[in-house]
């Protein structure tokens, strides 16, 4: 990465590993349990899908340890794509 681009801010996030989303794994996790992760336009929030079937809605970043969350039973098997989960997420525009 060019010195330039260290402190680069980028349109979309949707890495779910990363100091600005650090908070998101439950404790015990193995590293494989979040599976999709988008944050909103507005740069508020973030928004999660997981093994669970649940999408998890936290404030972005999301730096602290166990950080409380809204979330969503949106579908009983995992999701692949947070983008394609994010319609389930009936608590408001995520922007």
């Amino acid at each position: 990465m060019k010195a330039n681009q260290r402190d680069a801010s980028w349109e979309t996030y949707t890495c779910t590993l990363g100091f600005p989303v650090m908070g998101i794994w439950p404790s015990g996790s193995d590293g494989t349990d979040v599976n999709a992760l988008d944050r909103s336009k507005s740069q508020k929030y973030v928004a999660t899908a997981d093994d669970l079937g649940l999408v998890k809605l936290f404030n972005y970043p999301c730096v602290m340890k166990d950080p409380g969350c809204r979330y969503v039973a949106a579908h009983k098997l995992p999701f692949a794509s947070e983008r394609s989960a994010g319609t389930a997420w009936q608590g408001g525009s995520l922007n």
